[in-house]
């Protein structure tokens, strides 16, 4: 059975203790004439992980997957065990993901020793990530194909490993502000994400809407180049803003707030971001059917801070 595993770098080091497990990563008794290697997975149990990376560094040595000595009461290796892997570049591909390019991944050898006192050992890999393209999914596949003594759990032999470079900007935000509505404004208060699509673009979410979202590039301490995702109108019908409500739509039902009165105006909510602060300006607005920020009836203000 093959185990897909997207893992977590914060998750990475789980201890799994200073003697052999009597029970496989499923928690069955092991064989107790049987010394038994597996690919094992601390933080995979039925769910799809991502090992998540921040771009810098350009180059880390992270660990994949630990591999796994186990045995039944009383019963140890001989010796250190010898544990040979493959790699599986058809496992990657059938899963949807990106093999890595060349010159991106060093492995130490395929060949690892699982100290017989210990029972388990990390599979680390030297990754380069200045040669990656950060709208890609990157993944890397291993099969655990001999060992020096005992036998390989069936159970898990085969891992696959999706890899995720983020952005500078990808991370939780606190964001504040206010969504100027004709019949129904109302403040924003809230934790968005925003998530990596490249090096400088990024995706985030509309408002306080579920299934709007929108697309933008960093440049410096400016944000532009708006694209629509999900449920949000396709440009012209909805964009950045670069005036306080152009087409003068009767927000009178926001009050006491206005558009281009302080708090809100877009002054302050120009676009921009400050990278001392991590904190996003945003200003921008829509309309099905409008064919620029004057016919733009909905008008968002927001204030995003990394937390």
């Amino acid at each position: 059975m093959k185990r897909i595993s997207f893992i977590l770098l914060a998750a990475a080091a789980l201890g799994l203790g200073s003697c052999l497990k009597s029970r496989d990563s499923l928690g069955l008794i092991a064989d107790p004439g049987s010394i038994v290697t597996e690919i094992f997975d601390a933080e995979y149990w039925g769910g799809f992980k991502v090992l998540s990376l921040n771009a810098a560094p350009a180059s880390e040595t992270v660990g994949l997957f630990d591999i796994n000595v186990f045995a039944g009461k009383d019963l140890k290796p001989k010796a250190d065990v010898q544990a040979t892997l493959v790699a599986d570049p058809a496992s990657v591909t059938a899963n949807g993901l990106t093999p890595l390019p060349a010159g991106a991944a060093t492995f130490p050898s395929l060949t690892v020793t699982v100290p017989k006192d210990k029972g388990v050992i990390s599979f680390t890999m030297a990754l380069n990530k200045s040669v990656l393209d950060l709208s890609k999914v990157y993944g890397v596949a291993f099969k655990l194909t001999t060992v020096s003594e005992g036998v390989i759990n069936e159970l898990s032999k085969e891992i696959v490993v999706a890899i995720i470079i983020k952005n500078a900007y990808h991370a939780d935000y606190t964001v504040t502000g206010l969504f100027f509505h004709p019949s129904a404004p109302r403040e924003i208060a809230a934790t968005k994400s925003i998530s990596t699509l490249g090096a400088a673009r990024c995706r985030a979410q509309v408002g306080d809407l579920g299934g709007w979202n929108f697309d933008f590039d960093v440049s410096g301490t400016t944000i532009t180049n708006w694209g629509s995702n999900g449920a949000t109108p396709a440009p012209p019908s909805a964009g950045f803003m670069t005036a306080d409500n152009p087409g003068r739509t009767d927000f009178s039902a926001a009050a006491p707030y206005n558009t281009g009165v302080a708090p809100f105006n877009h002054a302050t909510y120009g676009n921009t971001y400050n990278a001392t602060t991590k904190t996003f300006w945003m200003h921008y607005g829509y309309a099905g059917g409008s064919t620029g920020q004057n016919g733009y009836t909905r008008q968002i203000y927001e204030k995003w801070v990394r937390k």
